[in-house]
């Protein structure tokens, strides 16, 4: 059974890079462009993986996670942010988010998170973005 990723950013760029590469990894992308967006997504199908952004214009990143982990601590959370959250010294676990992507970030750096955290191991297809950075100009 294929795995379900819901991806949410408010970046047209970003969710069409993240869908790109989570498709190559053989899992299933929902896209959200808002966090409300993200919750009726969430609250219709089950997940295995949410990759959000940070910053959003409606709801953060940080306060959606907490809206998914009340509802299931299980489902694994990527956040990602313009800003390395390491050197803030926010310790995002406490929100139920279990990795962290700082951007521009790097395709084989998010697989390589995705992969950890689905704990899988598949032969997907190259991706043609392999190694390159991705850089979204606001």
């Amino acid at each position: 059974m294929k795995k379900n990723v819901l991806i949410v950013d408010d970046e047209q760029d970003i969710l069409e890079v993240m869908t790109e590469m989570i498709r190559s990894l053989g899992l299933v992308p929902y896209c959200a462009s808002k966090a409300d967006e993200a919750i009726d997504e969430f609250n219709s199908r089950k997940f295995d993986l949410v990759i959000t952004d940070l910053i959003m214009p409606d709801m953060s990143g940080i306060e959606l996670a907490k809206s998914i982990s009340r509802k299931r601590k299980s489902t694994p959370i990527i956040i990602t942010a313009g800003v390395d959250l390491k050197e803030t010294g926010l310790d995002i676990s406490r929100y139920g988010i279990n990795d962290f992507v700082k951007k521009p970030f790097k395709i084989d750096e998010v697989e390589a998170k995705i992969k950890a955290l689905l704990k899988f191991k598949s032969t997907s297809k190259a991706s043609a973005k392999r190694g390159k950075t991705v850089r979204v100009v606001t």
